[in-house]
């Protein structure tokens, strides 16, 4: 929606001629002097002050003036009381863009009337809010190269327009707050500050010397209500007034300002210096906050005025007034502070403050160590600058944060009840400690001792390394360790003369301390260099010999003849332990190797040229048959025996035979070869 006409195409005018009235324009500001004429163009800073709350026209507060040819220009800022659209740009050949105002905010403007009469805005407007928020101050200002004039916000070109002449002549600027095109009265206008109006001449901007009233209306404005607006100085500074409501209504050209002195604020510390005019032979107030904060951890202590002019201030009072008789300087004096930030995560600490510059400050943490319970504990370790005692000191040449260190300790309770446990106490939180017993082993007699078992947490090593992530308790447990002597037997119980004993990971030769009513298995053991696998269980509760019955066997080699009689064979043995045996069967025709580990051996056994191969294990009897010389007599002797007999046997038979079928013939007769059986056939 595109609101009626524009407000200000008619608050403008109000200044020129040539249009009819419409209501009520309210005018109230100030005006320059004579000094101020023959200008080329015109400034004041102009303070934002919203939320302002007209039911009823628009209201607005700028900079503007009359120029020689009759033209009128203005900039500043307004605040419409109706959301909508609005044109941003207008120009005698029309407006172009549209800005969304919105009731209530704040935009900055400008408008400009040439010297023909022109019943349309012409001009600009910023976007919504662009004057800023409540509070802020907008340098607004316009100035000619030529005929042409530049509008500008905080020195930025918003826009130009060609009006036919660069000079006011006689006018003089204008600095006004104004409601316009309303039907009452009773609008409240929240008072605005203007300072600093000026005038631009010879390419520079200089200040309005002497400032007048002026309460009125807009030319062509209706005036049958009185203008209820005012103006006032501010305090008496030069150049520097409000204009609203509720302020007093000095008669028209009443002067508001004239030439005065400059009082200058000068200080070392913070964005406070400062140059104001005041008017000659008033008096000024000169105030000086008691602490000056000039950074993080750094301030000033205010100690002094030091005056120099006439009606000028010197003393320690912070809040004091000057008499303007002359240009003054006020400069503030400071003492530096620094400020010290003593802090602990833990315990109280002293120290923290603000501390003259270069003052050697002392502070401390009230104890070392802190107590959470009975197994955890805070220790004191120094501060972050380095300093190990609990108070010490710092040089203040700047702002100083120190922080005490702590370390987290745990209570390792490691106890025995024989001697003592290295390491048992207070240490670091997630360090590894070792615990060593002092007396891991009492001796009570050659036979008996009492010795270090394990630990509460199950551990056999009286060397223990924990690592502190918690509070530990351990106990050493003891217990009687008594001289047992392991003795080795054979597989038949005959004894041997075995050593090197091993229990778990020790290896003993035939006696060790062992604990009371434990028991052990013994694993291994060693004979003649062999080492035995063992898996023997003992257990003692006293000093005692044990005997352990090893893996020996006998390797026995059995020679006979196919007649089962011995025969001499000579031996040759590899046993497991490497050792190589030789011997005879001898007339017995046994060879016997005692107590073989494992009863292990490979070898041969000669007889006669003819060599066997032998292998044994646990105590396996090796027989071997050969063929002797007297078993080849014997063969010899029965195969001719039998030959013998055969021919024998044979004669008888055949002898029979003769008798039985003739003289000469066979057993068969003659060449029928027939049958003794068989009957002759007829």
């Amino acid at each position: 929606m595109r609101p009626p006409a524009f407000a200000f195409a008619l608050l403008a005018a109000a200044l020129s001629t040539g249009l009819v009235a419409s209501n009520y324009w309210f005018q109230f500001g100030a005006r320059g002097g004579q000094s101020s004429m023959q200008n080329s163009g015109a400034a004041a800073s102009i303070q934002t002050v919203v939320p302002q709350l007209i039911s009823d026209g628009s209201a607005a507060f700028w900079v503007g003036e009359d120029l020689a040819n009759g033209a009128f220009i203005q900039i500043g800022y307004l605040v419409e009381n109706q959301s909508g659209d609005y044109p941003s740009l207008c120009t005698q050949s029309g407006c172009s863009g549209y800005e969304h105002l919105t009731a209530g905010d704040a935009e900055w403007f400008y408008e400009y009337f040439p010297s023909s009469s022109v019943d349309a805005f012409l001009g600009g407007i910023g976007p919504d809010g662009s004057a800023g928020g409540n509070g802020a101050f907008n340098n607004y200002s316009f100035h000619s190269e030529g005929d042409n004039w530049y509008f500008e916000v905080n020195g930025k070109v918003v826009g130009n327009a060609t009006l036919g002449t660069g000079l006011s002549g006689q006018n003089t600027p204008i600095a006004f707050g104004e409601i316009a095109n309303t039907t009452t009265a009773a609008q409240e206008v929240n008072p605005v500050v203007f300072k600093n109006l000026m005038f631009y001449i010879n390419d520079e901007f200089l200040p309005v010397s002497q400032g007048y009233s002026y309460l009125g209306y807009g030319v062509g404005s209706s005036s049958s209500i009185a203008n209820p607006y005012g103006v006032q100085e501010v305090k008496n500074r030069v150049n520097n007034f409000l204009a609203g409501s509720g302020l007093p209504q000095p008669a028209n050209g009443a002067q508001l300002w004239t030439f005065g002195y400059m009082l200058s604020i000068v200080s070392g510390y913070g964005n406070v210096s400062n140059s104001t005019e005041y008017t000659a032979y008033s008096r000024a107030s000169i105030d000086a906050p008691m602490f000056m904060y000039v950074g993080r951890g750094s301030r000033g202590v205010f100690l002094k005025w030091m005056g120099t002019g006439l009606g000028s201030y010197t003393g320690t009072s912070n809040s004091s007034t000057v008499l303007m008789d002359s240009n003054i300087t006020e400069t503030m004096l400071w003492q530096p502070q620094y400020l010290l930030d003593v802090s602990s995560a833990y315990g109280n600490v002293s120290g923290s403050g603000w501390y003259n510059a270069n003052s050697l400050v002392q502070y401390s943490v009230r104890a070392n160590v802190i107590y959470s319970n009975s197994t955890f504990r805070l220790l004191f370790s120094g501060w972050n600058d380095g300093q190990d005692n609990t108070t010490s000191s710092v040089l203040l040449v700047s702002p100083v944060n120190i922080s005490a260190q702590w370390r987290q300790q745990y209570l390792v309770n490691a106890t025995s009840n024989y001697g003592n446990v290295i390491g048992s106490g207070w240490h670091d939180r997630g360090t590894d400690v070792q615990l060593i017993l002092t007396e891991p082993v009492v001796n009570v007699s050659g036979t008996e001792k009492i010795s270090f078992y394990s630990w509460s947490n199950g551990s056999k090593s009286s060397t223990l390394n924990v690592n502190v992530a918690r509070p530990i308790v351990l106990h050493a447990s003891y217990r009687p360790q008594y001289l047992v002597t392991l003795k080795g037997i054979d597989i038949n119980g005959n004894p041997v003369a075995a050593y090197g004993f091993s229990i778990g990971n020790t290896t003993f030769n035939n006696s060790a301390f062992l604990y009371s009513g434990v028991r052990y298995t013994v694993d291994s053991a060693y004979y003649k260099g062999y080492k035995m696998q063992l898996s023997s269980s003992i257990m003692s509760n006293s000093s005692t010999s044990l005997l352990i019955r090893l893996p020996l066997y006998p390797v026995a080699v059995h020679a006979t003849d196919i007649f089962g009689m011995p025969v001499n064979a000579s031996v040759t043995l590899q046993l497991s332990n490497g050792t190589e045996v030789h011997g005879y069967t001898g007339s017995n025709g046994t060879f016997v190797v005692q107590d073989v580990p494992l009863g292990s051996a490979v070898g041969s056994a000669l007889f006669s040229g003819i060599n066997e191969s032998l292998a044994a294990s646990r105590g396996t009897v090796l027989h071997i048959i050969y063929i002797s010389d007297l078993d080849i007599a014997v063969f010899v002797i029965v195969i001719i025996l039998a030959a013998v007999i055969y021919v024998i046997a044979s004669r008888k038979v055949l002898g029979h035979r003769h008798e039985e079928g003739g003289t000469g013939g066979t057993a068969y007769g003659n060449a029928q070869d027939k049958p003794a059986d068989q009957p002759d056939q007829k």
